[in-house]
């Protein structure tokens, strides 16, 4: 009976294990790793996956079409929407949790709190508050 009590509570115990384990692996939500999630080996796709605006109301991305990101390992990225393409150079702040993309024709900053940065999820938002989500392709 002992034998039998010990090997369910070992069979329980792991279990218990298994399920924390893989919560911890699904919430990301929240984490910002390395910068080279961003950019992968030499570059990394990412496509809009949900988009927010300052009131956290969901905007229709029909009316915006397919939208992606381009992030490239020597410092430049590139944005293109059914309509413009845009490029420039970014810089990372992996502890400020700040990413800055600069419009190479424009010459402007953009400044964006980097919420969640993992292989696959990557959250910006915008000083008022509007936030992307993207997906890596």
């Amino acid at each position: 009976m002992q034998k039998i009590l010990r090997s369910s509570s070992s069979l329980l115990l792991a279990t218990m294990v298994a399920f924390i384990c893989f919560l911890s692996a699904c919430n990301k939500e929240g984490s910002v790793g390395e910068a080279s999630s961003l950019y992968g080996t030499t570059s990394k796709k990412w496509m809009l996956d949900k988009e927010t605006d300052a009131n956290k109301d969901k905007v229709d991305q029909q009316l915006e079409g397919d939208q992606t990101f381009t992030f490239f390992a020597n410092g430049t990225y590139n944005m293109a929407t059914e309509m413009e393409t845009m490029t420039g150079k970014y810089r990372f702040d992996q502890p400020g949790k700040k990413l800055i993309l600069t419009d190479e024709n424009m010459g402007t900053d953009r400044a964006f709190s980097v919420t969640t940065l993992t292989d696959d999820r990557l959250t910006l938002t915008a000083p008022d508050g509007s936030a992307i989500k993207l997906k890596s392709e």
